[in-house]
């Protein structure tokens, strides 16, 4: 063998050893990209099972407790938390009541709210439960770049990690809920629970506090201004509205429990209604309060910030007020449903918006009720903004009270305080007007 062969033979073999070494390093990087994504994979479906084992026997529990009806057994499961650790919890307190000797039977304390159990006479189980499981996302695409020796002389692949998420995907499937449309707006009343008659007792000997704090917060939601008479934000506002909330809870349970019912949903019905609305509306509008500035999306999809999101927050916060009071509070005729409803609603500031609603239910050409009004009866024809009433503050009331008669002295203080008329001009409308 010449010098040559031999350079040339040589040179050869270690070429090979070099493409050899590069497709291996290259495989293993592969197969530890996939070990890595099956064993995120696989973490998630152990948690899944473990979560799906408890919602299960959760579920269980539930129908049992409603007589074995499925549908209202999902009801309650949801109504009391929707996650295996809130059921449990609340059926905890259901056998500690039962314990001291006290009665709680699940299907007197499900408020249906006009859900029709007969609908859903044939749901099973297995699908009751598809519509609770825990979900687990598909694994996502890896993103690898092969630039290796084999990159270089132009065998590279453009993307190593293709294909990486399939397989993992094909070993461990993801999971979805199966949602059940119309099986929804239940409440759950626990009231008469063991741990409900200790937080009442608690609540009953902080009552003289709790009765201040929830004036204080009836004047702020009213006026928009806090005590020193600064004017309010947005964030304030809800903070306030979901203060209020669970004052109210606390003070309609002492009410209920002290007194004889006026029919209608109970004053902690109406509450809780009240704030699964709230937190419905805070998390589907996207709106945060956490940053320097607030965020909001809008109805178009479009993310607004600053004054803006304010503004819209309270375009959308006020339509959602005037749906819980055709809803809950008033009747088709525009009457209170209950003493308590009037109560719930003068406690979360919510009187104009009453009246509002009240009247366009009265309108003699029996228009339907608009469920997204503006945020205040400044919209009125002729007085659509804060400084075309401030303009004309007289001639704003006299043209409500042509459109609603009911109008009273207390009412026209409170909304004229909200939209910063003097307190002096005001006593001289009121005077002019109602004395």
């Amino acid at each position: 063998m010449s010098f040559f062969t031999g350079f040339a033979t040589g040179l050869a073999q270690s070429v090979d050893a070099q493409l050899q070494g590069a497709m291996a390093k290259r495989d293993e990087e592969l197969t530890e990209a996939k070990k890595y994504a099956l064993t995120m994979q696989r973490t998630k479906a152990e948690r899944a099972d473990e979560m799906d084992t408890r919602a299960k026997k959760a579920l269980d529990r539930m129908i049992k407790e409603a007589n074995g009806n499925v549908a209202a057994g999902l009801l309650a499961y949801n109504e009391a938390g929707g996650e295996p650790e809130k059921v449990e919890s609340f059926l905890k307190d259901i056998d500690d009541t039962r314990s001291v000797g006290l009665d709680y039977n699940l299907m007197d304390k499900l408020k249906l709210n006009g859900v029709d159990l007969e609908q859903f006479k044939d749901l099973t189980r297995e699908r009751a439960f598809s519509s609770i499981r825990t979900e687990i996302s598909g694994a996502k695409p890896v993103e690898m770049q092969d630039d290796g020796l084999l990159s270089k002389i132009g065998l590279g692949m453009d993307n190593m990690g293709a294909g990486i998420a399939d397989d993992v995907n094909d070993k461990i499937s993801p999971v979805q809920r199966e949602a059940i449309e119309g099986l929804t707006g239940a409440a759950l009343d626990r009231s008469g629970m063991l741990k409900s008659e200790q937080y009442r007792r608690d609540v009953a000997s902080a009552l003289p506090t709790l009765k201040k704090q929830y004036a204080n917060n009836v004047l702020m939601l009213d006026s928009g201004q806090d005590e020193l008479g600064e004017k309010l934000t947005a964030k304030d506002m809800l903070r306030i509205k979901k203060q209020q909330v669970n004052l109210l809870t606390g003070i309609s349970g002492i009410a209920s429990a002290e007194s004889t019912a006026t029919g209608g949903l109970a004053g902690t019905t109406i509450a809780s209604l009240y704030s699964k609305r709230l937190n419905q509306l805070e998390t589907s509008s996207s709106y945060n309060t956490s940053g320097s500035l607030p965020t909001i999306t809008s109805a178009d999809g479009d993310t607004l910030v600053g004054p803006e999101a304010s503004a819209e927050w309270q375009r959308q916060s006020d339509a959602m007020d005037a749906e819980f009071v055709r809803d809950s509070i008033l009747d088709d005729s525009g009457n209170f449903v209950s003493t308590e409803a009037q109560q719930i609603a003068a406690g979360l500031g919510l009187n104009s918006t009453v009246e509002s609603v009240r009247s366009s239910l009265t309108k003699e050409d029996s228009e339907p009720v608009d469920t997204k009004p503006a945020s205040s009866p400044a919209a009125d024809a002729g007085f659509g903004t804060k400084e075309a009433i401030l303009a004309n503050p007289a001639g704003y009331i006299e043209d409500a009270m042509s459109k609603n008669p009911s109008l009273n002295a207390d009412l026209t203080r409170q909304v004229l305080t909200q939209y910063g008329v003097p307190a002096d001009q005001i006593e001289e409308i009121v005077t002019a007007l109602f004395e």
